[in-house]
Parts: structure tokens; C-alpha cells; sequence
């Protein structure tokens, strides 16, 4: 007999299945869900003659940050926060983390005209740990400075320390496998965006459930290496979120067990350890491994995995599907699985992949441009 706390659970899951499934439907039948409107709270305090309130907020790292609210301008310390902001609250982008020129016309399809502005006139970058410039983030005022990632030592003294050059509140929120779909409903609250968030969170849990059991369904448990960037005779091995969604899935990652995760690799120790299968995530490595010098190509011939045609590169719209977390713990996870095991994932694949698109930022591609997205 299932236990009280096992049927509550249970319980909880069919609700936000059933939630969701209202969610779903609207992707599917053409209709978009709105984003916020970044000047309608402004207006309503304006209105109104009230000003801001203040209020006291704990972030993802037990800080308390005080917070002047409504929330109307953001600035992003990284793609991960950069990504949350898309998703949920665009119009409140003050800047952009990474340079997306290339997918200027994506954004614009979407209905994201407050990114594309932001690529046109070319924001100040602010990348969390990579020479933040304190002047340009004080000088853009926004509401918050945000930064999304996973927990670490030195963190926290980070943000404190953004927090006394700029006078700006920053806020941590925490990304990692299973704790992402909570983050999205804290910054819906801490946003005014509660419903939004509520339908993108109850996806990403969805997701990883229908993800995790097709994966673990009578398929053969492989060791696979995730490398996100190549660099000539070199590959970085993959970190946090990425490794932590293959474990969920029953795949073994080669970078756990070895010791040297997020380190840079020489194909010798990577041949050495002659994974089942190698997942890239650097969209130069088909030209890189075709049209390269010989003895780098010689070198990668020589990891068995990728001379015998089992490997497989991350495709990107907006961003690749495993390099954001947001990604990576949802349709990333649907990708592996079609990675590896491509005539069974491929239709469910296409169809997630409009799902996703369409909740998560209003784009309407076609179901053809989803299969030759993923060839």
C-alpha cells in the first residue's frame, strides 16, 4: 500500500500534469501565452502617485537583499540568468549577458523586440566572474542585478561585492537539476509574473519526468562523455547542470567517475577512457573534425567513439539545447535521448521542441524546420 506522504506526491504530480496539459494545449493550438508588460506596473504606480515599496528578499544562497518593487529593469550576470529573463520577463532586460547577433531574427519572431533592441544598440556584457564593470551596470540604474547559477564557495562574497560598487540590490538564484522550476516561480513572484512562471516551471517538471521515463525504459545504460567547447587537440568536459541531467537520465557520465569534470581533456585520456558515446556542444566541431589539420583529425579518429560515427553536436536556436540550464533539464533531456537512440525519440522530439518554443518564447516555427533543426 502506497504510503500517505507517496499518494499526496502522487496527487501533486496529476495536478500539475493536469495544470500543465491546459498549458500545452495552448502551445499547440497557436495561441501564445503573453510576456509581461515591462511599462504597465510603472504606469499603475504613476497612476496611482505611489512609489515603490520596499521589501526584504532571501535569494537561493540564504542572503537577504532589499528589494524596491515592481521590478521593471534587470541586468543579467551571465547567460543562465540572461536565459530566466528571456523566458519569463523580457521587456525587463536592461542589458544582455552574452552578444546573440546571430539570432537577432529569432528573437524578432518571437516577439521579442526588447532583446532585439538590446542587440542593435549593443548593451554593455556583463558576465558574472569575467571583468564586471561596475560603472556600466551602475550607470544602466536598474531595479536588480541577477545571477543564476549553481551554488559555490566565494559566491556570495561576489555578489556583496557587486552589490557595495554598483548600489544595486543582487539577487542568487540557484539553477541546478531540481532546484531551476522553483527558481522560476520565486523570480515570478519577485517579477509580478506569478501565472508565467507557474506554466514554464510545471513544463520543465513535465519534461524531466516524461524524459527521464522514456530514458530508463528498457534502454541499454551507456557511458557518455559531454564536452560544451573544442579547442584545436583539446575538449572541456562538461559541468553541474549538463552532468547532473545525464545521471537522471540512467546514462553514465565519463566525467564523474574520472575526476576531471569541467577540465580541459587531451584526446589520449578521453580515448583512454572510450566512452560509449560523445556528445559535443561546440557547433565548429563538424568543420573542425572534417576539414582539420590531419593529426587533430587523427587525433579525434582516435577517441573509438567518434572515428566509428557515434558522436553527435547540440543543435541551437536561441541557444544550444544543452549550453543554458533551462535547455539542458528540458528539451535538452529529450535530445540525448534522440542522440542516442534517433529513430525511437525523433517524432516525440520534433513535438517537443514546438512545445518548448512556443511556451517558452512565442515562436511558431514550422514542424519541418524542427527536423531539419535536428537532421
Amino acid at each position: 500500500m502506497a504510503s500517505a506522504k507517496g499518494m499526496n506526491s502522487t496527487k501533486n504530480h496529476i495536478t500539475r500534469r493536469a495544470f500543465l496539459s491546459g498549458a500545452i494545449a495552448v502551445a499547440g493550438g497557436l495561441v501564445m501565452l503573453s510576456f509581461p508588460d515591462r511599462a504597465s506596473a510603472s504606469e499603475g504606480l504613476a497612476a496611482a502617485n505611489l512609489a515603490p515599496v520596499e521589501t526584504n528578499f532571501v535569494d537561493s544562497l540564504g542572503r537577504t537583499v532589499s528589494i524596491a518593487k515592481p521590478i521593471s529593469s534587470v541586468v543579467p550576470l551571465g547567460i543562465y540568468a540572461q536565459t530566466l529573463m528571456e523566458t519569463l520577463y523580457p521587456g525587463a532586460l536592461a542589458s544582455l549577458a552574452k552578444e546573440v547577433p546571430d539570432d537577432a531574427d529569432d528573437f524578432a519572431e518571437s516577439g521579442l523586440a526588447d532583446i532585439v533592441a538590446l542587440v542593435e544598440t549593443g548593451t554593455p556584457k556583463a558576465n558574472f566572474g569575467k571583468d564586471v564593470d561596475f560603472a556600466q551596470i551602475a550607470a544602466l540604474a536598474p531595479d536588480m542585478v541577477l545571477q543564476a547559477g549553481v551554488p559555490r564557495a566565494g559566491v556570495a562574497e561576489e555578489l556583496e561585492r557587486v552589490q557595495s560598487e554598483t548600489s544595486v540590490p543582487c539577487v542568487f538564484l540557484d539553477i541546478s537539476y531540481g532546484k531551476l522550476q522553483e527558481s522560476y516561480r520565486i523570480l515570478g513572484r519577485l517579477l509580478g509574473c506569478e501565472d508565467r512562471a507557474e506554466v514554464l516551471a510545471a513544463y520543465i517538471e513535465d519534461a524531466q519526468y516524461r524524459a527521464k521515463a522514456a530514458m530508463t525504459d528498457g534502454v541499454e545504460k551507456l557511458r557518455v562523455f559531454y564536452g560544451p567547447r573544442v579547442a584545436g587537440k583539446k575538449v572541456t568536459a562538461g559541468v553541474s547542470v549538463q552532468v547532473d541531467v545525464m545521471t537522471s537520465l540512467g546514462l553514465e557520465p565519463v566525467t564523474r567517475p574520472y575526476d576531471f569534470e569541467g577540465r580541459t581533456v587531451d584526446f589520449a585520456a578521453l580515448a583512454k577512457e572510450d566512452p560509449d558515446f560523445v556528445i559535443l556542444d561546440d557547433p565548429s566541431f563538424p568543420s573542425l573534425f572534417f576539414s582539420c589539420e590531419e593529426e587533430v583529425h587523427d587525433l579525434w579518429k582516435g577517441v573509438r567513439a567518434v572515428g566509428e560515427g557515434r558522436f553527435a553536436v547540440a543543435p541551437a536556436l536561441m541557444h544550444s539545447v544543452l549550453g543554458s540550464a533551462i535547455f539542458a533539464q528540458s528539451i535538452g533531456m529529450f535530445w540525448m535521448g534522440f542522440a542516442l537512440w534517433p529513430e525511437r525519440f525523433r517524432e516525440s522530439m520534433v513535438a517537443e521542441l514546438q512545445c518548448f518554443y512556443r511556451l517558452f518564447y512565442n515562436m511558431g516555427k514550422t514542424q519541418a524546420y524542427f527536423e531539419s533543426l535536428i537532421g
